[in-house]
């Protein structure tokens, strides 16, 4: 029995040996499909990261262009409203020269003959300043030059003070000596 087990291992010990073989070179093929996997697996990878290098690049500009739109638009509304702003200043004008045009003049003529009372008024009340301000330079000169000979009227009196003075005391000199 032992030798029959024996037999039997022998018999299928080349088919095992073949079987290894075979697996061997199965194994082998695997695992050199393993590495061109793996290498288009790596390549692959770096391809995604470029990928998403030009991904993440473009949402930039995307971002940046969405940006430049934003304020173009708002730049586009600003200019709406104040096209629409001038557009209904330039109606009320127009209707209020077609207004002016259909009253006739009168209206115009009153206010341009205040306008013009106004400005001769002012132009006399600059000329009544004028005369005024001059009449107080000449004022103010006379005052220098009575100011100029009232003190040198008081030096000639001190002058003279101290003339007299000095008489006296040289005539006081002379009492006193006789």
């Amino acid at each position: 029995e032992d030798r029959k087990k024996v037999g039997e291992e022998k018999r299928k010990l080349p088919l095992c040996e073949k079987n290894i073989e075979k697996n061997e070179g199965e194994e082998k093929n695997m695992r050199e499909r393993k590495k061109d996997v793996e290498g288009e697996i790596q390549s692959i990878a770096q391809d995604q990261e470029e990928e998403e290098t030009k991904l993440r690049e473009l949402k930039q500009e995307f971002m940046a262009k969405n940006e430049v739109a934003k304020a173009s638009r708002k730049a586009v509304n600003i200019l709406k409203r104040s096209q629409e702003t001038i557009e209904k200043d330039k109606t009320a004008l127009s209707e209020e020269i077609d207004r002016l045009r259909a009253t006739g003049t009168t209206e115009y003529e009153e206010k341009h003959k205040a306008r013009v009372e106004q400005i001769r008024k002012t132009e006399e009340m600059v000329a009544a300043l004028g005369a005024q301000s001059e009449t107080s330079s000449n004022h103010l000169n006379h005052l220098h030059a009575n100011s100029r000979d009232t003190e040198a009227k008081v030096m000639q009196l001190k002058a003279d003070k101290q003339r007299e003075r000095g008489k006296a005391m040289k005539t006081q000199q002379e009492l006193e000596a006789l």
